[in-house]
């Protein structure tokens, strides 16, 4: 029970603090990346809704006070919105990697939003390339995809 539950710890902190560990585990043989938009999205909108609704009882309890608004909002930037502009940070840093380090990164197919491969569906990391190059095409960098 005890390591279970530990396990579950880690990935529930990992989920809302938005750590560099990878948050769900593939399931695939694949290396899937640690972060991607949708989970700092997720993770973000975990953090706000808990701060609303933690002010929404202390409001409750302690009655109208500006102190109690005054902290709500420096939680939500502090735990709610910071975190999650240096994940993202970090997501573009990796991008970028991938694009100057991968041949993913001067292939047409790769969406950077994402870190996605659109030919084949799958995250592209610096260590996992979809498709082997077998359908690399060059990027086209005069703007007419």
């Amino acid at each position: 029970m005890g390591i279970e539950s530990n396990k579950w710890y880690q990935r529930f902190r990992s989920l809302v603090l938005l750590k560099p560990q990878p948050v769900f585990e593939s399931t695939h043989s694949t290396n899937q990346p640690a972060f991607t938009v949708g989970t700092i999205i997720y993770g973000t909108i975990l953090r706000v809704s808990a701060i609303i609704v933690l002010t929404w009882f202390l409001n409750d309890y302690f009655g109208r006070t500006e102190t109690i608004w005054t902290i709500s909002m420096l939680l939500l930037w502090g735990i709610g919105v910071y975190p999650a502009f240096r994940s993202y940070q970090k997501f573009l840093k990796n991008v970028s990697t991938i694009k100057s380090d991968t041949l993913c990164g001067s292939c047409k197919h790769f969406n950077e939003t994402n870190q996605l491969c659109s030919v084949y569906d799958e995250h592209v990391t610096e260590t996992y390339v979809p498709c082997e190059g077998l359908a690399w095409e060059p990027h086209n960098f005069e703007g007419n995809d």
